[in-house]
């Protein structure tokens, strides 16, 4: 019959998974349940989804106290954090990924640091589109900044750290 074609089996199986994602990504973005959940806490059970769900070594460290944010500045930074990753998993081609949560000197906001092992991109011969725009954006409405280091043959790293001139 029509219905037990494998394609169409495929292409249910795909449409339950994106599902399930759409269903984890609103679970996650819901501000009352960072009442309840340490921004470390999400970024390790990130890490830990990732590494289970590809090929990526994913290694993931928090230096010091881990650091108490509001729930909004929790979300922001926590998909800023996950726009960053899926940036790093899409197109890099890495192997490791190395994540790093402490906070700044003298300060008791987060700074997060995401570098992968990939190819690489030249910053200056790439045109910045909507993904790399949207995390400077979310980043500045948070009073943070993020800053890629990059080029060809030596991956990518994401610092996402408070703007020098924002007030704590």
């Amino acid at each position: 019959e029509l219905h037990d074609h494998p394609r169409l089996a495929a292409a249910r199986d795909a449409l339950e998974q994106a599902l399930d994602e759409v269903r984890r990504l609103g679970h996650d973005l819901n501000s009352d349940l960072w009442e309840h959940r340490s921004l470390a806490d999400a970024i390790c059970a990130e890490a830990e989804r990732i590494e289970r769900a590809t090929r990526i070594r994913v290694h993931y460290q928090m230096e010091g106290n881990p650091p108490q944010t509001d729930p909004d500045t929790s979300v922001v930074l926590y998909r800023v954090f996950q726009l960053t990753l899926a940036n790093a998993i899409k197109h890099s081609g890495a192997d490791r990924i190395s994540i790093s949560l402490s906070c700044a000197p003298d300060d008791s906001r987060p700074v997060i640091s995401i570098h992968d092992n990939g190819r690489g991109f030249d910053q200056h011969a790439t045109t910045p589109h909507a993904g790399l725009v949207n995390i400077h954006k979310r980043c500045a409405l948070i009073g943070y900044m993020a800053t890629c280091t990059s080029t060809p043959s030596t991956g990518c790293q994401w610092i996402i750290q408070p703007h020098e001139h924002h007030a704590a």
